[in-house]
């Protein structure tokens, strides 16, 4: 099989900014081609959706006739790029349909094939129609990714699915989000303890929760907590539950591995350079009080973010850090 060179480009981007391309360049004389300009995300930042959305308009340099000039993007609900608007004339000139899995039903207009931004924000390859992903390369006409999971069956069997085969209603922004995935969690879990009869009689006093939460050796790629001191009196039916939110996208869910334990530690991408997570601990018990059996719950939290550490000479390199505190 014999391969060719069909065009070579040049990339201006920012590494800091999800790789971000602002510039592309003709690789052999370095005419400007096109040019893009970004802005605030769904999460209301620069940053906080992880490089999803944000796209605001493309300049096509090179392109000849109504396609030429500036595009406006417009997107759907899941930060698709749906169609694009001629700044010059205000016509459309891109739609784009999507079916379940990202695959492309329409690609039409005039500067259709010149814009790469298209499903999920990101870069499409004309050629083969596969979506560049910052981790991996997601195939829509299969739905599915062509390489596995870079946490192997930790987060699922399937190594190559996409958002749990639910493309319509989730958002995967860097290509790591598998079934199981701590960062993709469940839902919350209610507590349902057995039914105790009224009135009750206990030799203890009423449960007293004396706990706090704690990081345990949290790392690049693992976060590690724990619950510090007990509970003391009349308790009983202990059920402890671990969740998670990550602020970035807005997900809030249990964290099943660790139920009613003391200790949590699920994983996390180990070259990540930021994003914040909120750890929530719940710790339901009943009670004998005043005669009648009460459920009650104990609140824990914590705070974790990455901090730069930045080293000598400036501005490279950059180590990272996790903080987690109460």
């Amino acid at each position: 099989m014999k391969y060719e060179i069909a065009k070579d480009l040049k990339f201006i981007s920012d590494l800091m900014l999800f790789s971000r391309d602002f510039v592309e360049l003709d690789g052999t004389n370095d005419v400007l081609t096109r040019s893009y300009v970004w802005g605030l995300d769904p999460s209301g930042t620069m940053d906080g959706a992880l490089g999803v959305g944000g796209f605001l308009w493309v300049i096509l340099h090179t392109a000849s006739g109504v396609a030429a000039g500036t595009h406006f993007a417009a997107y759907d609900g899941n930060a698709n790029v749906v169609a694009l608007v001629s700044a010059t004339t205000g016509t459309e000139t891109v739609c784009y349909e999507f079916g379940p899995f990202g695959e492309p039903i329409r690609v039409t207009g005039p500067a259709a094939n010149l814009n790469p931004f298209r499903f999920s924000t990101k870069r499409t390859c004309n050629t083969t129609e596969l979506v560049l992903y910052e981790y991996r390369a997601y195939n829509p006409a299969l739905g599915r990714w062509l390489s596995r999971d870079p946490i192997a069956e930790i987060g699922g069997v399937n190594l190559h699915v996409l958002t749990m085969n639910s493309a319509v209603g989730k958002v995967d922004v860097l290509g790591l989000i598998s079934p199981r995935d701590p960062r993709d969690p469940g839902q919350r879990e209610e507590y349902n303890p057995p039914q105790r009869p009224n009135p009750c009689c206990c030799a203890k006093p009423p449960c007293t929760p004396k706990v706090s939460a704690s990081d345990a050796g949290s790392r690049p790629g693992v976060f590690k907590m724990k619950i510090n001191g007990s509970l003391e009196g009349c308790c009983h039916d202990i059920q402890i539950r671990w969740t998670t939110c990550y602020r970035q996208r807005g997900q809030f869910g249990n964290l099943p591995h660790c139920n009613d334990k003391w200790e949590c530690d699920f994983l996390w991408d180990a070259n990540a350079t930021e994003g914040a997570w909120a750890i929530g601990i719940f710790i339901w018990y009943q009670t004998c009080e005043s005669g009648h059996w009460q459920k009650k719950v104990v609140r824990l939290g914590l705070y974790c973010h990455i901090d730069p550490v930045f080293l000598e000479p400036l501005p490279w390199p950059i180590k990272y850090k996790w903080i987690c505190e109460p």
